[in-house]
């Protein structure tokens, strides 16, 4: 069952603050949004239970753990039916190396997955077999990343004239 939190500006401060810095105190957190301690836990536990937050995470280095291989996958599949879908869906769930998988809707492809591996060899390896051997994957396209992932999290805040602002265009 969905239920909607309605989200006031402090709620969404609390959840800018805690998606770059989730190891924040209490404390610090109720100093930078300007709020007293009680008051901000209570919102955070307002936020968790509503399941706006969903959990508190590490970022991780993909070099200390020796994960050399960091692929990008591009995956079709020979038919698009439900079955095959969940069957690659399962397989992807239990692959260690599997970081993040997405089935996608509106082209040639049918899953975007985000692999990390010890190698380039043993990613190769370990998927050849594993997607060999589910006999579902009509097509896969593999792009090795170069260079360091970005990610700055949700956007929290919805404010037209910021992305009328924003300078992409060069």
């Amino acid at each position: 069952m969905h239920i909607h939190i309605p989200l006031d500006r402090i709620d969404r401060l609390i959840l800018s603050h805690l998606q770059a810095n989730a190891k924040l105190t209490n404390s610090q957190l109720a100093q930078t949004i300007g709020l007293s301690p009680a008051a901000t836990l209570e919102r955070v536990r307002k936020l968790e239970r509503g399941r706006v937050i969903e959990g508190y995470h590490a970022k991780l280095s993909l070099e200390k753990l020796s994960l050399q291989a960091h692929v990008l996958l591009h995956i079709a599949l020979c038919q698009p039916a439900r079955s095959n879908a969940e069957k690659l869906q399962k397989c992807l769930i239990e692959t260690p190396w599997v970081v993040e998988h997405a089935r996608v809707m509106g082209g040639e492809i049918d899953f975007f997955v985000r692999v990390a591996a010890p190698s380039l060899t043993a990613y190769q390896d370990t998927f050849l077999e594993i997607l060999g051997r589910l006999n579902v994957v009509q097509k896969m396209s593999a792009y090795i990343i170069t260079g360091g992932v970005f990610y700055k999290g949700l956007p929290t805040h919805f404010d037209k004239r910021q992305l009328a602002a924003a300078h992409c265009n060069t």
